[in-house]
């Protein structure tokens, strides 16, 4: 979907960043519910290595994806900020994810 044009209309709500907004929420999502599984499975030793894997994958994702929009002939557009807040959005998933995991070891 990060390739296609899409006819989707946002509620104009008069945020220049709205569409940042919306790749930050997206990778954060993405990367808690990754997470989640690593957070609460088996494999407590590994969990961490994983949880770094699943990051570096997500962020190589968003990049290769905002790469992709500018070389290949569709109608989207690439922007160093995309790149930006999806890398903040897996940070803020990280997050997430340590404060639920010092909530589960209380």
């Amino acid at each position: 979907m990060s390739l296609i044009e899409l006819e989707f209309r946002v509620p104009d709500l008069k945020i220049s960043f709205i569409d940042k907004l919306m790749h930050l929420g997206a990778y954060t999502v993405l990367m808690i519910t990754g997470g989640m599984y690593y957070l609460f499975g088996k494999d407590k030793k590994a969990r961490n290595s994983r949880m770094l894997i699943l990051g570096l994958l997500l962020i190589g994702y968003g990049i290769l994806i905002e790469v992709l929009q500018k070389v290949l002939p569709v109608n989207r557009w690439w922007e160093i900020w995309d790149v930006l807040a999806n890398t903040t959005g897996v940070f803020l998933g990280v997050l997430v994810l340590k404060a639920i995991a010092g909530r589960g070891l209380r």
